[in-house]
C-alpha cells in the first residue's frame, strides 16, 4: 500500500467519523475535522519529501560507488602492467624496468679496457 493510499484512507475515514457523528446527532466541528486532514496531509507531504531526498541521496551514493569502482579497475590494470615490468636488478633485488638505476651487467671478461691517452 502506497503512503497515497494511506493518507487517501486515513481522510475517508476522518470523513466517515464526521459523517457518523452528523447522522447520531452528536456534535460535529467541521473546523477539527479539517485541521485532523490538514495534518495528515501534511504528514504525508513531508514524509514524501524525505523519501525524495533519500532517494536523491541513494542515487549520489551510487554515482560515487560506480565512480571508485572504476578507479579501483583502473588502479588494478596499472599495478597489473607495473607488475609485468619488473625485473632484477643487479643487487638481487626487484626493480622497476625503466628504472635508470638498473645497469646491464657486463661481463668484465670480454669488455676491453679503456686505452689510456697519450
Amino acid at each position: 500500500m502506497s503512503l497515497n493510499d494511506l493518507k487517501t484512507m486515513a481522510i475517508d475515514m476522518v470523513n466517515w467519523l464526521e459523517t457518523t457523528l452528523k447522522i447520531t446527532g452528536r456534535p460535529c466541528h467541521p473546523e477539527k475535522t479539517q485541521t485532523i486532514i490538514n495534518k495528515i496531509e501534511s504528514i504525508v507531504s513531508t514524509t514524501e519529501q524525505k523519501e525524495m531526498e533519500k532517494e536523491r541521496e541513494i542515487a549520489e551514493l551510487k554515482r560515487i560507488i560506480q565512480e571508485k569502482d572504476e578507479e579501483i579497475c583502473r588502479l588494478q590494470k596499472e599495478i597489473e602492467k607495473l607488475e609485468e615490468k619488473k625485473v632484477v636488478g643487479p643487487d638481487g633485488k626487484e626493480t622497476k624496468e625503466d628504472d635508470p638505476t638498473v645497469f646491464e651487467q657486463v661481463n668484465p671478461a670480454t669488455t676491453s679496457s679503456p686505452t689510456p691517452l697519450s
